[in-house]
């Protein structure tokens, strides 16, 4: 995607009137049935700054995933689409990552499982009435024997898609990160296998999953993840960096080393601002006296440096275009997103409900416009009310896929 040379005004629009939070059309749903609820969520804005939204459904049959692309205040139904997967041959392994292409077209990575707990990664593209498979499902081990658990998407300089994804193979003590990229032809390796322990904890190995992709202005991908290395019983950050030829640590290689209580750090969510600076933030569990802290760090020489302050704040997530950094995160069931202004996090607008009364979010992502204002798509579940004389949490009601953008 294009940086912008000028962004548009943040807190203030071209007339100078403040800034709100308005929904992008109705909310969200394929199936009108009850029982199908949305999940897997996936968002992104398009050249011409239109959101594009995707996300799942199953209704106890088919895995269908759809998405629809904003013209205006309403959603597009000839941009509609649906790939039906029967639930018979297509298990979902996971969170698909979804992202739009600089010629506009939708991405997506599906894991795939091609057998009992084996599987791979594959690259759908929609080409306006159909979707296209971009070369053969990813697997580094190109074994049937292989499992793969997560991926992560990016584009590179050329528009083409960058994938990493962690992957164990036959022979394999424990799950490695694996990048590769499309050439318009072929998928291209790039470097090895990352894993923080090549070899294991002496011998008793390490997982390394949930990765991070983003690309520098020179092409080079830059790869967080998260490792567990299992005879120390935690699990840290890692951050490397393609140089053109391998693969170096940035910052020291380990983001969460120095956290205070050395608890286990989740979901890491990494972008590179205008300049290529990274910023990198993940969710960190710090047992039952700290619960869980989300902090934000960017390198400062050869260590990773805080710049907010860790607070209970849930699944963070960030995105970035140009100079502008955003944060999207949950607390008390309500979405937030704040923005770094140099010197410290700025809120933008209130807090995201879009249903009244008591709700509970499910799913959530975060994008950023060509003009460098954020758009923001969630899953929301209503609450059924409690039946007198029941005791307990309220029971959860249907869902609704909501998109917001700050206009």
């Amino acid at each position: 995607m294009p940086r912008p040379a000028e962004p548009a005004p943040l807190f203030t629009n071209e007339q100078g009137q403040p800034r709100s939070w308005v929904p992008v059309g109705p909310a969200l749903e394929y199936n009108p049935e009850r029982n199908t609820p949305q999940t897997r969520l996936g968002l992104a804005v398009d050249p011409t700054g239109a959101p594009v939204v995707s996300w799942g459904e199953y209704n106890g049959a088919v895995w269908g995933y759809f998405f629809r692309r904003a013209e205006g205040n309403a959603w597009s139904q000839a941009a509609a689409s649906v790939f039906p997967l029967p639930a018979t041959t297509y298990s979902p392994i996971g969170r698909p990552a979804f992202s739009v292409d600089p010629q506009g077209r939708p991405v997506m990575a599906l894991l795939e499982t091609t057998g009992h707990s084996t599987g791979t990664v594959r690259l759908h593209r929609w080409e306006g009435r159909f979707w296209s498979v971009l070369g053969l499902g990813l697997q580094a081990a190109h074994n049937r024997l292989t499992e793969v658990t997560s991926a992560a998407l990016a584009f590179n300089c050329s528009g083409e898609p960058v994938v990493a994804w962690s992957e164990i193979g036959p022979g394999e003590p424990s799950l490695g990160i694996h990048v590769s990229q499309w050439d318009g032809q072929f998928w291209q390796r790039v470097g090895e296998r990352l894993s923080a322990y090549p070899d294991g904890v002496r011998g008793d190995g390490s997982n390394g999953e949930r990765p991070s992709v983003a690309v520098d202005s020179r092409g080079f991908p830059v790869v967080a993840w998260e490792e567990s290395a299992l005879r120390e019983f935690i699990t840290r950050i890692h951050v490397r960096q393609w140089d053109g030829a391998r693969w170096l640590p940035v910052a020291g290689g380990v983001a969460s080393e120095d956290m205070a209580t050395k608890g286990n750090s989740h979901h890491p969510s990494l972008v590179l601002d205008g300049a290529d600076v990274p910023y990198l933030t993940w969710t960190q569990h710090e047992g039952a006296a700290f619960g869980e802290l989300n902090p934000v760090r960017r390198p400062s020489g050869e260590q990773w440096a805080g710049i907010i302050e860790p607070g209970p704040r849930s699944e963070p997530v960030l995105a970035a275009l140009g100079s502008r950094v955003f944060l999207l995160f949950a607390r008390e069931e309500r979405l937030e997103i704040q923005t770094w202004d140099g010197q410290a996090w700025q809120p933008v607008g209130g807090p995201l409900q879009a249903l009244t009364g008591e709700t509970m979010l499910g799913e959530w992502a975060l994008a950023v416009d060509p003009r460098g204002l954020p758009v923001v798509a969630w899953i929301e579940y209503t609450r059924n009310p409690t039946p007198p004389g029941k005791m307990g949490p309220a029971e959860l009601g249907e869902t609704h896929l909501h998109v917001w953008r700050f206009q």
